[in-house]
This record gives structure tokens, sequence and C-alpha cells, in this order.
């Protein structure tokens, strides 16, 4: 029997240093929420799509470490075009800041050097 919801994909390589991060990561709230002055709203954790050390894109269904993540509620995490990352992701960007630019806050707010792996 799992322990994940049906519709979640498995945790892979996920290890207590990385589980431990992403709960902090996600218990800052949704950054966009934040920036928009929405207040604490409870976020899930998106990984990033670029590689913020070399600022280069992922590839197709990859993702960046566990410790590249920022915090979105599901609105801003899966929502529809002009809302969500995942609905529009330039668009997205446009509006409420690029991925490195909320990961670079997030670090901020977590006291974490955004330049390291």
């Amino acid at each position: 029997m799992s322990k994940l919801a049906p519709s979640r994909k498995p945790r892979r390589n996920l290890n207590a240093g990385d589980r431990a991060h992403m709960a902090k990561v996600a218990g800052l709230g949704c950054v966009v929420c934040r920036n928009l002055g929405h207040g604490h709203r409870v976020a899930e954790v998106h990984h990033l799509k670029i590689n913020p050390l070399s600022g280069l894109h992922l590839g197709l269904g990859q993702r960046a470490s566990h410790k590249h993540t920022i915090p979105l509620c599901p609105s801003h995490h899966k929502g529809p075009f002009g809302v969500g990352y995942h609905g529009g992701p330039h668009e997205f960007g446009r509006k409420f800041g690029t991925e490195l630019e909320l990961y670079r806050q997030v670090c901020e707010l977590l006291g974490l050097d955004p330049d390291q792996k």
C-alpha cells in the first residue's frame, strides 16, 4: 500500500536533509502571494525548471535539485495561464517574477546563499 496519494508522483532521492529543506521552503508560504500582499498562503514546493547555478534551462521532464525550490500556493503553481507557473511559465515570469528572482528571494528569506549547490 502506497503512503502517497494516487495523484502524486513518487518522491525519488529524498533524504532527510532534502525533506527538512523543502519543509522550510513550504513553511514560508507562497512567495507570490507574499509579494502581492496576500499574507501567508499554504504552499507546495515547486522545483525550478532552470539551474540557478548555470542559468541553463532543464530539459522536458527534468527538474532541479530538491534544494532549488520555491514555495507556491496551488493557484500560483498549477493554475491556468496568467495565474499559475505551469499554466504559462513566460506569462507567470512576466507578471510575478522569474523563477530565479523568486528563488533568490526565498534564499534571502531563509538566510541561504543562492549560489551554493
